[in-house]
């Protein structure tokens, strides 16, 4: 059977789906085009091109113009339209992503400014906020990571994995509306596990994606993993009371019986 997460794991299908229940996204520039077909001398001065299904950020560029060609904002590094192409067509042909890629304005977070925006993933369980991961690119420097549990208190070094801790990454400005549009996002669909993706500019929360499966070269200390496995089988027996209850399972427009919101 099809898990109905993958109702709306599609990124188009899941921005239509969030803008519904509520949640801003960013503006769709382009869509349904390929890497070879997107305009390049229409975009504004920042932008994100990604691929439509894709995994681990493979083949996402923020991009900001310059004088030469763009400047990727995620590498730090000077880049061209031919270069991007090439490397989309490439992870695609390759069957790491998909052919078709989306254009999206470049959220403008208030706490980098300059930067790209400060990317913020949520495990959660069914409409419980679980780990929060802060996740900055500062330009030409690698990317650094902060984690948090849902009363934001600062978790340490929770994941041990490639990527850096950063103690200084600030919470959001809009904290609590973060949290409250991740357990919404989750309490709407019936699986008991999955990552809700945000980002945050000066009026809020902006909805990015949902991963259903995250992965990566990471592993949570101990006591860390122990909570995110309770709090995993915590929301699977929700879902199956609401199963039971209700029969249905597929993504919906409000909190699905069950679930917990924020």
């Amino acid at each position: 059977m099809r898990d109905p997460v993958f109702d709306v794991n599609d990124k188009k299908d899941s921005q239509r789906w969030a803008q519904q229940l509520g949640l801003r996204t960013a503006e769709v520039l382009a869509a349904g085009r390929t890497a070879s077909t997107v305009p390049w001398c229409d975009l504004p001065e920042r932008f994100v091109v990604k691929p439509d299904k894709g995994v681990a950020s493979k083949g996402v560029f923020l991009l900001e113009r310059t004088a030469e060609g763009f400047r990727d904002l995620r590498r730090g590094t000077a880049t061209t339209a031919e270069e991007v192409t090439e490397e989309l067509l490439g992870l695609a042909a390759a069957g790491t992503v998909s052919e078709e890629v989306l254009v999206e304005s470049m959220v403008r977070d208030p706490q980098t400014p300059g930067w790209a925006p400060i990317d913020w993933k949520v495990l959660a369980f069914y409409g419980r906020v679980g780990l929060i991961t802060a996740i900055r690119t500062p330009p030409g420097a690698p990317r650094a990571c902060r984690w948090f549990d849902a009363s934001w208190q600062d978790l340490g070094l929770a994941v041990h994995g490639p990527t850096k801790r950063d103690a200084s990454i600030p919470t959001p400005r809009h904290a609590e509306a973060m949290l409250r549009a991740a357990s919404l996002v989750s309490a709407c669909v019936p699986t008991p596990f999955l990552r809700v993706d945000l980002y945050e500019d000066e009026a809020g929360p902006v909805f990015g994606e949902i991963t259903p499966q995250p992965g990566g070269p990471l592993a949570f200390r101990r006591g860390v993993d122990r909570w995110l496995g309770e709090m995993h089988v915590e929301a699977q027996g929700r879902l199956m009371a609401r199963a039971a209850s209700s029969g249905a399972l597929a993504p919906s427009l409000a909190p699905l019986p069950w679930s917990v919101v924020l």
